[in-house]
């Protein structure tokens, strides 16, 4: 019978000396559980590191991928390799291959995403899928259909899910209330406790 493969069967791995060491140890755990062997980095396939300047950084192969601990995060995730262009430790490489042109660009199969999306790479420095956030991926011209007639009002969300949320429902037509009303039409709750679920449930309100 033949063998499971591993997540990351097949991978060399070396990581970078400039990495903490806690998150050396945290990585290369998760890399030898799933199937990677850790080798000297003339030998690697894959050099996880926080930057593309370490002390020995000069002995790379060009074609090697320098990539962040993303990367291994993010493969984990998902159960795949992710493509390593996306993670690349060299920040001025997050966007090669990216074109301001978005003409038949989904036909073709590239990648298509809003400025909020540059703007989160940029300052992240990890090349994200804009698939990964709504708001990060162009938008309809034109509201969903039906959600005009809708105020919605968000309860139980804090900080940045929050500005997520009313964005989001700005965004397919309907109207964000901060205070609930008897004109609201739903409430979306990250947990059905409060004044709002509350009252939803006493004038037969959605809560979702």
């Amino acid at each position: 019978m033949a063998a499971t493969k591993m997540l990351f069967d097949r991978v060399l791995y070396y990581l970078s000396p400039s990495l903490p060491e806690n998150t050396r140890v945290q990585v290369a755990s998760i890399l030898d559980n799933n199937g990677a062997q850790p080798v000297d980095i003339e030998r690697a396939t894959h050099v996880i590191s926080n930057t593309i300047h370490f002390e020995g950084s000069h002995k790379l192969k060009t074609r090697v991928p320098c990539i962040t601990v993303f990367w291994v995060e993010r493969s984990m995730e998902l159960g795949a390799m992710q493509d390593p262009l996306y993670y690349s430790a060299d920040r001025s490489k997050l966007f090669s291959g990216v074109t301001a042109a978005a003409a038949d660009a989904l036909e073709l199969g590239k990648t298509i995403g809003t400025l909020r999306w540059f703007c989160c790479v940029e300052k992240s420095g990890v090349r994200l899928s804009p698939l990964d956030n709504l708001l990060h991926y162009p938008s309809r011209q034109s509201p969903i259909e039906g959600f005009s007639s809708h105020e919605i009002t968000i309860t139980n969300y804090q900080g940045e899910a929050r500005e997520y949320l009313k964005k989001l429902i700005s965004l397919m037509g309907a109207t964000f209330t901060p205070n609930m009303s008897g004109r609201n039409t739903a409430v979306v709750a990250a947990h059905k406790t409060g004044t709002k679920t509350a009252k939803a449930e006493e004038w037969s309100l959605p809560v979702v």
